[in-house]
């Protein structure tokens, strides 16, 4: 573990444990650790952003399929929503699949299918919820300290490439070089794939979504 881990870690984890991750927390920690590399003051400075960014949903593809996804915010949470039916509960870094809707919006009847606790977390983290790239990128830069691994492009975007949370599965959150905007996520493990194209919730709603919105 590096230095910066080391002195970083302590801080993140206590920032996430109490829910607090304004801009201004983030911005101590860039002033305190001038040792820091440029890809960790990348990722500090893309928490910041996070804490002011609003999602609506995605564009997801995953296990060979492209569906549509929205983001809701609930009290304490969101729901992410799939266009099959499929419903996710988020709460902080915690992830619970609901009873899926049918096509008219009307909630299924219980089934004895079992739900798979990967494509669940992978579809929460696809499907646009904030919540999970704060708690991700806070875990990858307090703990293993640096989460730029590279630079692409995203519809002629330039992106900066950011590694959340621990090496299995890879999840990467990559976010435009000049506004550190989040863009699109990318999910792999062993058994499953997929890619998000994110959706920012217009800056008019933002007042209505609240701190706690997606």
């Amino acid at each position: 573990m590096t230095t910066l881990a080391r002195t970083v870690g302590p801080v993140v984890g206590a920032l996430i444990a109490a829910g607090v991750l304004a801009g201004a927390c983030f911005g101590v920690l860039l002033v305190a650790l001038p040792r820091a590399s440029e890809g960790q003051r990348i990722a500090a400075r893309a928490l910041v952003k996070l804490d002011r960014w609003r999602s609506q949903g995605a564009l997801v593809r995953i296990d060979g399929r492209t569906l549509r996804a929205t983001c809701t915010p609930v009290r304490r949470g969101a729901v992410v929503t799939y266009a099959d039916g499929a419903r996710i509960l988020v709460r902080g870094r915690r992830v619970r699949a609901l009873q899926p809707l049918e096509a008219d919006g009307e909630r299924l009847l219980a089934t004895t299918a079992q739900v798979d606790p990967e494509l669940v977390s992978a579809e929460a983290l696809l499907g646009g919820s904030r919540s999970l790239y704060v708690a991700g990128l806070a875990v990858r830069l307090g703990v293993f300290g640096d989460p730029l691994v590279g630079l692409t492009r995203i519809d002629g975007v330039p992106a900066y490439v950011l590694r959340l949370g621990r090496d299995r599965p890879r999840i990467e959150l990559l976010v435009s070089r000049s506004a550190l905007e989040p863009l699109a996520v990318r999910y792999s493990s062993a058994r499953l794939h997929g890619t998000s194209r994110l959706v920012a919730a217009p800056a008019r709603r933002l007042a209505s979504v609240g701190a706690r919105g997606c």
